[in-house]
């Protein structure tokens, strides 16, 4: 028959009993393994009034065993320690010493071997996996200090193999006692019903075990073994992660019986009921947390509660994610050159990211002004790998320069690795290509008449970048007979009829001015045409056309036949009109104003009548004349008849067509009117004077 071990106690110390009947009440748990972490504790409330003297406390001879799926709490053979006063907290069981959070995991907790080089005081990085880990022995109370156990628990698997971009975590080991384990799984107790059944009716905490019980998070409720009614009592319920990996949402539950009255806890504890709830959150690998329960005992008798504890755990894979990146650089030689100067362009590639970019495209693309030996803008080209950190130059790229002014090259680079558009991917470079330029401007006039001269005049300009050397100005006029002069260093060529010019160098933005002076002579168009002739192909030209006609030049005179009559006779104003141009004078109009003292008898040399204007009785007009040709002239007569003494005037005004809006006019102050009363003396010299 299997008796507890606290009947064992007494029924061994029954001969030592001094004093009455002790009354004690044993009540034996049977514990069944449940999916999640239990611990229970036990006590015996005494009644005060009972007293116990000179109990001989045993070692217990039969240890209690553990689950079938948990390691050992206690390896057996071994002894429990016997239970101490109250005041004094209980000790705790033998567990196995935990590896640090930042190492990799190990295999199921399980006893760590004493090894010299490690120092005391908390947890030590375990130095090599590969060694077994030797299990420290408990002490027992009938085995001297110095017996250590044989007991090994296996060596911890290899590490995961890694590669660059993936490292795996290792998986957990089956647990002591599993399928699988090389430890041999402890036995069962003989009261301990099967794995799955369940007995009806039996109370919820028989399920449980007392001691440290887990599946890699262990749980143990430590108390005294008896307490007195109405006082308080302290629980310490140890909660540990033994597992390999963190575990995650821990929530600790402990379950109040009646017979136990809730005073305080520590951390605080949310109450429900008469269950206590701690929300522990993360534990890392081989931390241990510790609560305090303070209760009273309220009912005489055997009194258990239970701790049960929950988690979160898994597996973890780690992924290391690179991000390549690409960045393009450019660079043109030499930075300003000349138009017609080739330059080259050199491309570097360059993966500033952490991973390998693949397929690298770059295409580059330049301006009008930029082409290569075969007339192509456009160029791309491929780079198959282009690891982290590395850079790349590419061939230098030659490329001829066609046109001036600015220029631009734009390069861009593309790769299937590389997920988000980035700026450093994408270079624009602008270069400007110097390029002298020439402009000439000539200027003269459009219309000119015969016999007159002129100043032409030619403006060169350079309104490029770069220098224009080594102009030729030349001027090729209709005759060289025409040209009278011309600015210094001009020199004409008369059998080609050319005036030439020479300018070393005209600076970008500066102006030369050039001139001559040409007359001309006859009727017709007279153009001229300007040149310009520079290094580097330069060559700009300009014309300008004078068209040359003739003019009416019309004069004409007026005479008076008798330069003194008398009243009553008459006389003669003869008018002579010449055309002294090159053109036909047009639309002649003649009118002659008298005096009041002459009467006009008729007019002559022309056709038609003439006629006094209606406005003034005084002025004679004479018929149009439609055209007076150059070189020809006309006579026109005007016959009047005296009639009163004094000076007599005729005054002529002539019109045409070229002279606008103005007139010619001359008046001639002659003949003088006598009448008979007037006597001419005849002055006679004094003789002899």
């Amino acid at each position: 028959m299997r008796y507890s071990p606290i009947f064992k106690r007494f029924r061994r110390s029954t001969t030592h009993l001094q004093l009455g009947p002790i009354l004690c009440l044993v009540l034996l748990l049977d514990i069944a393994a449940l999916p999640h972490a239990t611990s229970k504790a036990a006590s015996i409330i005494l009644m005060p009034a009972i007293s116990v003297d000179n109990v001989q406390v045993d070692p217990i001879d039969e240890p209690e065993q553990p689950p079938p799926d948990l390691p050992a709490a206690i390896e057996p053979g071994e002894k429990k320690a016997p239970a101490e006063p109250i005041e004094k907290p209980a000790a705790k069981l033998t567990e196995p010493e935990l590896p640090p959070a930042d190492l990799p995991p190990a295999s199921e907790p399980a006893l760590k071997a004493e090894d010299p080089t490690i120092k005391a005081g908390g947890l030590q990085p375990i130095e090599t996996l590969d060694d077994p880990i030797q299990a420290k022995p408990a002490k027992s109370l009938d085995e001297p200090a110095q017996a250590k156990s044989t007991k090994q628990v296996p060596a911890l698997a290899d590490e995961a193999p890694r590669d660059d971009s993936v490292m795996r975590t290792q998986n957990e080991a089956p647990p002591l006692g599993a399928p699988g384990s090389s430890s041999t799984p402890a036995p069962s107790s003989p009261t301990s019903p099967p794995p799955g059944t369940a007995t009806a009716g039996a109370d919820q905490n028989a399920q449980y075990r007392p001691g440290a019980q887990g599946v890699g998070i262990y749980v143990e409720v430590v108390g005294p073994p008896s307490a007195n009614l109405q006082q308080e009592t302290t629980f310490r319920i140890i909660v540990r992660n033994a597992m390999r990996t963190q575990a995650f949402g821990v929530m600790v539950k402990d379950i109040l019986p009646d017979t136990l009255e809730f005073v305080k806890s520590q951390p605080e504890a949310k109450k429900e009921g008469s269950t206590l709830a701690w929300d522990l959150g993360e534990m890392p690998i081989g931390s241990e947390k510790t609560l305090t329960v303070v209760a009273k005992p309220v009912k005489v008798g055997s009194v258990e509660h239970t701790a049960t504890v929950t988690c979160q755990t898994g597996t973890r894979s780690r992924l290391i994610v690179q991000e390549p990146k690409l960045k393009v650089e450019q660079s043109i030689t030499p930075a300003k050159p000349l138009k017609g100067q080739p330059v080259q362009l050199r491309i570097s590639v360059s993966n500033p990211g952490t991973g390998a970019a693949r397929n690298v495209a770059v295409v580059v693309k330049v301006s009008q002004g930029l082409q290569d030996s075969q007339g192509s803008r456009v160029f791309d080209q491929e780079i198959r790998r282009l690891g982290p950190g590395e850079r790349m130059e590419l061939q230098p790229l030659t490329l001829s320069t066609v046109g001036g002014g600015a220029q631009t090259c734009e390069i861009s680079t593309t790769s299937a690795d590389v997920a988000t558009e980035q700026p450093t991917a994408k270079s624009s470079q602008s270069i400007e290509i110097l390029e002298p330029k020439l402009k000439l401007t000539m200027t003269g006039p459009s219309q000119k008449y015969t016999n007159t001269e002129d100043i032409y005049e030619l403006n060169v300009q350079n309104p490029g970048t770069a220098p224009a050397r080594n102009l030729k100005v030349a001027v090729f006029v209709p005759d060289s007979k025409g040209v009278r002069r011309a600015s210094r260093g001009g020199f004409l060529n008369k059998d080609s009829r050319k005036l030439e010019w020479t300018i070393d160098r005209v600076e970008p933005g500066e102006n030369k001015v050039l001139k001559f002076e040409y007359r001309v002579e006859a009727m017709g168009s007279y153009p001229f045409s300007g040149e310009i002739r520079a290094d580097s192909g330069l060559m700009e030209k300009q014309s300008v056309t004078t068209t040359v006609t003739g003019v009416a030049d019309v004069d004409f005179q007026v005479a008076e036949k008798s330069r003194i009559i008398d009243v009553g006779d008459s006389t003669e104003y003869i008018i002579t009109v010449r055309n002294q141009g090159t053109k036909d004078a047009v639309n002649l109009l003649i009118s002659a104003i008298l005096s009041e003292n002459l009467q006009v008898i008729e007019t002559d040399g022309h056709d038609g009548e003439a006629a006094k204007n209606p406005q003034d009785a005084k002025q004679t007009v004479f018929p149009k004349i439609d055209h007076l040709p150059a070189g020809q002239e006309l006579t026109l007569v005007i016959r009047v008849k005296a009639i009163k003494a004094g000076i007599s005037s005729c005054s002529v005004f002539l019109h045409h067509e070229d002279l606008g809006s103005e007139r010619l006019e001359k008046k001639v102050a002659t003949p003088r009117v006598t009448d008979g009363t007037q006597i001419t003396s005849k002055a006679t010299k004094p003789p002899g004077q």
